[in-house]
Parts: structure tokens; sequence; C-alpha cells
């Protein structure tokens, strides 16, 4: 009789031992579990402060490139005026010449005489 409560008593502390050893495993991976879902969390909070940096610079860049596309457009407004002022000039200065090359022509025939 004593030796089959001894083989139950070992068959209890084995299968005790065995239970101990899964729940440490299990307590394991737990651990385990956490320590990835705490770096994913971290990581996923550090990609979110990124995206807010990345959508900050680019409305900064597109505040830019509208700053400089209106300093273009009134770059270009200004030169065409500019341009339009010298063609006119310009026309006014041929007209001129004209004028005094008539004048030139009326003078030298009165020199001819």
């Amino acid at each position: 009789r004593k030796l089959a409560v001894a083989k139950w008593e070992k068959i209890a502390r084995e299968r005790r031992a065995e239970e101990e050893r899964i729940k440490k495993e299990q307590a394991e991976r737990r651990a385990k579990a956490q320590e990835i879902l705490d770096a994913s969390i971290a990581l996923l909070a550090a990609a979110e402060d990124k995206l807010g940096v990345c959508e900050g610079d680019a409305r900064d860049l597109t505040r830019d490139l509208e700053k400089t596309a209106d300093t273009m457009k009134a770059v270009a407004a200004k030169v065409k005026e500019v341009s339009q002022v010298i063609a006119k000039e310009a026309a006014d200065a041929g007209e001129k010449v004209k004028e005094l090359k008539a004048q030139c022509v009326g003078h030298s025939e009165l020199l001819d005489y």
C-alpha cells in the first residue's frame, strides 16, 4: 500500500512540476508578448510624431511655394510692363529718328544751293 501511495505522490509531484513548467512558459510568453506590444506602441507613437512633423513641413513648403509662385507672377507682370514701356520708347525713338532724318535731308538740300 505504501508503494501505491508513493507512486501516486510521485505522479502528483510530476504533474505539479509539469503544470508549474507550463505556467512559467506561459508567463514568459505573456511577458515577451507584452514587450512586443509595448515596443509596437512606442514605434506607432514615434511614427505618428514623425507624421505630424512631416505634415507641418509639407504645409510650410506649400506656403513657401505659393509665395514663390505669387512673387514670380508679380515679377512676370513687371517684366511685361517694362517690356511694353521699352517697346513704346523704341517706337517713339524710331519715329524721332525718322523725323531727324527728314530734317537732315531738308538741310542737305539747302546746303547744295
